[in-house]
C-alpha cells in the first residue's frame, strides 16, 4: 500500500514511451453535500501521466460539492490539455466508462454516460507514456493550487484494465489518498481475477 495526497486507485509503471490504455467502468455515486459553501472536488478517472511525469491525459468525471450542490460533469484531458462540459447532465446511478490511449503519434480520450448514450472524445498530439493508473485524483483550486477537500461519496467500485490487462495481471499497485495521518479515501484490494477494486470516503 502506497500514501499519496493527491490519489487514490490503482497504479502501473509501463515502459517509457509505450503505447498505454487506461480503462474504467464505474457507477456515478451518491455525493452527500452540506450548506458550508466550502466545495470539495474529485474526479473519478482513467488517466496516462506522460512526459516524463510533467503531464498527463485522461477521461474523468468531476463529482463534488460547489456553494453547498452537488455537481458532476465529464472532462477531457490531452497532454495537460483539458475541456470540461460542465452543461452535460449527469446524474448518480448513471453508468459511466473512461478510456485513455496514449502512443508517440497520437492520444485518445474517451468518456460515455451509457445509461443517457452520450459520448465526448477527444483526440490530439502523441507522447512518451511513464505510467497508467485509475481511481480518484485531487482537484486543485487554480491559480494558488490548492487542493480541495474529499465530498463524502461514499463507495466507488471500478472494472478497469491497463493495456488491456486485468490491473492485477498489470502489476497495479495500492494507493490510499491521506492528508498528514488521516486517511481520507480508502482503496480496497484487487478482485480475485484482478478486475475490480472500489475506493472508499473516510475523511473530507
Amino acid at each position: 500500500m502506497i500514501n499519496s495526497p493527491a490519489f487514490a486507485g490503482y497504479l502501473a509503471s509501463v515502459a517509457r514511451g509505450s503505447a498505454t490504455s487506461s480503462a474504467a467502468r464505474f457507477t456515478v455515486p451518491r455525493v452527500s453535500c452540506t450548506r458550508t459553501p466550502v466545495d470539495r472536488f474529485i474526479t473519478i478517472e482513467a488517466r496516462v501521466d506522460v512526459n516524463n511525469f510533467r503531464s498527463h491525459s485522461s477521461a474523468a468525471l468531476f463529482a463534488g460539492c460547489h456553494a453547498g450542490r452537488v455537481v458532476y460533469f465529464p472532462a477531457l484531458v490531452i497532454n495537460g490539455n483539458e475541456v470540461n462540459y460542465t452543461t452535460t447532465r449527469v446524474r448518480a446511478g448513471d453508468l459511466i466508462e473512461v478510456s485513455v490511449k496514449v502512443t508517440t503519434r497520437g492520444t485518445t480520450v474517451q468518456v460515455t454516460d451509457v445509461t443517457r448514450r452520450v459520448t465526448k472524445r477527444r483526440t490530439g498530439p502523441g507522447a512518451r507514456s511513464g505510467d497508467a493508473l485509475i481511481g480518484n485524483v485531487n482537484v486543485l483550486l487554480e491559480p494558488a493550487g490548492t487542493r480541495l477537500g474529499v465530498p463524502a461519496f461514499g463507495t466507488i467500485v471500478f472494472t478497469g484494465l491497463i493495456d488491456g490487462r486485468a490491473l492485477g495481471r498489470a502489476h497495479a499497485v495500492r494507493v490510499q489518498r491521506v492528508s498528514g495521518r488521516t486517511v481520507q479515501i480508502a482503496t480496497g484490494p484487487l478482485s480475485p481475477r484482478g478486475l475490480v477494486f472500489a475506493t472508499h470516503y473516510k475523511h473530507f
